[in-house]
């Protein structure tokens, strides 16, 4: 598809759509800044109790993973400049698939970078079992952005820095609404 792409002088772009929200931009300019320092641990969680059971066919390597645990992925490479981890851990719970064979219910992931100022870490839960927020966090070594529900999708980012020996973090959080009208919206 990329050769295909670049012959045809073509834009390519895999779905992470998530990439495209404001809020996503608002954390890339804290990354890029450098005002926070080196980001230090990243932290996120997914947790969606229904999905369809096509996320689940082991026969088409579907599951849970690959489907909601791709977004926390995607969210720790995107705070570490899509840079290759230097260790890569994923441990998951497996049952029955629907249609035979296992599938993941749920797991852990874990990512380390090697930095100029030490490692850098991400850890990462998905489940199936239970629906959560879809909480995100950065933390860097003089502050935290976080995206308090649907990282996914996010509406609302908070950036809290720190002050040095205790004192009081300066809170700023943004919003994006968005518009409830569907007619306003071109789907393709």
């Amino acid at each position: 598809m990329v050769d295909c792409a670049r012959e045809c002088k073509r834009f390519l772009m895999e779905a992470w759509w998530p990439r495209c929200f404001p809020a996503y931009r608002a954390l890339y300019d804290v990354l890029q800044s450098g005002e926070l320092g080196e980001v230090k641990l990243i932290g996120a969680n997914f947790g969606a109790k229904s999905l369809p059971e096509n996320r689940t066919d082991s026969s088409l390597a579907e599951c849970p993973l690959n489907d909601i645990g791709t977004y926390m992925m995607q969210f720790a490479l995107f705070c570490m400049g899509d840079k290759k981890p230097s260790c890569v851990r994923i441990q998951a719970d497996l049952e029955d698939a629907p249609k035979g064979g296992k599938v993941d219910i749920g797991g852990n992931i874990y990512f380390e970078w090697d930095g100029p100022k030490g490692k850098s870490r991400a850890c990462l839960v998905y489940t199936t079992e239970v629906s959560t927020v879809h909480s995100a966090y950065v933390a860097f070594e003089n502050g935290v952005c976080e995206f308090p529900e649907s990282f996914n999708c996010p509406t609302r980012f908070t950036k809290i820095s720190s002050l040095p020996k205790g004192g009081v973090p300066k809170r700023e959080t943004q919003h994006w609404d968005l518009e409830d009208d569907l007619e306003k919206y071109h789907f393709e």
